[in-house]
């Protein structure tokens, strides 16, 4: 839910213990991985056939989950209260509705960063940061109604009392691609649900040991330099102050680590990364795109024309798709996407795995989630 609402007072708290033995005696899993018992058992979840999150208990809530085909959480009803949510092509939630159908608010993007929300016919501007985590909203006054400083990996309420009023202002979105929910103090984060409290997933990664030694770790542990907007693979954005290019994690796991994930230094003369990273400079792209690419810099004009060297090294496969000839799990598949000059990327079983750079073949963008192609 988003807007000002209601205080709801809470006793609740969420230990912060990271011991090993304090986890493993609070803390129960299946045989796949996920979690199902926390607290000795105080909390509870379980799961439907495809190990996405389907209910959660605890003392005075129960909660139930909903997905569409591509693995969207659609709806949640929360002690009998339904809100459901819409999506774009992207998977970036644009509107929350209530279990009327009423709509409750709708979210307005540049590129990947949230800069505003419509609720109640108000509008409210979001501030967000390099990672596009939004960190203030101000009201049509121009007067903040909520921020928040989290701790480093996503722990910390916010500030939601504006002016010291008992009203409330809700806003749900946190790190990009995570939705936090208020009845389990999880945050929904497309693929898997994250617990910002131990800074881990409920379930285990996908891919198994493939993706890192530890297969519950949120973007390898630093969530400073990396987001995860799917909870399948970390991404790192244009960070403040770098130099000499920037980083981009490639692979499918959130562990960006050197075993499992090459994380590939791109060049500052390399065409569209910071474009492709940065939406400020894609919304510029689109602004100017019938300038002269020169007035502006290469940097920041994306050339949708031009076929990297990488690209022109794969391997034709079957019409417009190619391969890079490799076999067992290191197989990929490439289209190219003439709307965004880039190369969409795909696992050995046509699973999307995200876009990669024409260039270079480094992953510059995180997996749209339930893309497939056949094969």
């Amino acid at each position: 839910m988003f807007g000002p609402t209601a205080v709801v007072p809470t006793a609740e708290s969420v230990s912060r213990e990271h011991s090993l033995s304090s986890l493993s005696s609070r803390i129960g899993y299946d045989a796949t991985g996920n979690r199902t018992t926390y607290n000795q058992g105080q909390r509870s979840y379980t799961y439907n056939a495809d190990g996405k999150l389907a209910s959660y208990t605890a003392t005075g809530k129960l909660a139930a989950y909903l997905y569409d085909g591509l693995g969207q959480r659609v709806q949640k009803t929360v002690n009998g209260v339904a809100r459901r949510f819409a999506y774009d092509l992207d998977g970036k939630l644009v509107a929350e509705f209530n279990q009327t159908h009423g709509i409750v608010a709708e979210i307005v993007y540049l590129g990947t960063m949230p800069v505003s929300m419509i609720a109640a016919n108000q509008i409210y501007a979001i501030h967000s940061d390099w990672r596009d985590a939004p960190r203030q909203i101000d009201g049509p006054n121009q007067v903040p109604v909520w921020a928040w400083d989290p701790a480093p990996f996503g722990g910390g309420a916010p500030y939601d009392r504006p002016a010291g009023q008992l009203v409330k202002f809700v806003f749900n979105l946190r790190y990009p691609g995570q939705y936090y929910d208020d009845e389990s103090d999880l945050f929904y984060n497309h693929a898997r649900y994250y617990d910002p409290s131990l800074g881990r997933y409920l379930e285990s990664d996908p891919i198994g040991l493939d993706g890192g030694i530890n297969t519950y770790a949120y973007v390898g542990g630093n969530p400073i330099s990396y987001v995860d907007p799917s909870g399948l693979q970390a991404v790192v954005g244009v960070l403040p102050g770098a130099s000499g290019g920037v980083a981009i994690a490639g692979g499918i796991a959130g562990n960006p680590n050197p075993e499992h994930q090459q994380i590939h230094p791109i060049p500052d003369d390399v065409l569209n990364v910071v474009c492709l990273m940065n939406p400020l400079c894609n919304g510029a792209r689109i602004l100017m795109s019938d300038m002269d690419a020169d007035a502006v810099g290469d940097s920041c004009m994306l050339n949708e024309g031009k076929q990297g060297d990488f690209w022109k090294g794969l391997k034709p496969y079957r019409g417009k798709t190619k391969t890079n000839g490799k076999t067992g799990k290191e197989r990929r598949f490439y289209e190219w996407d003439h709307t965004h000059g880039d190369i969409e990327t795909y696992d050995p079983r046509g699973r999307h795995l995200g876009s990669a750079n024409p260039e270079t073949g480094a992953m510059t963008k995180p997996p749209a989630p339930g893309r497939k192609i056949d094969l």
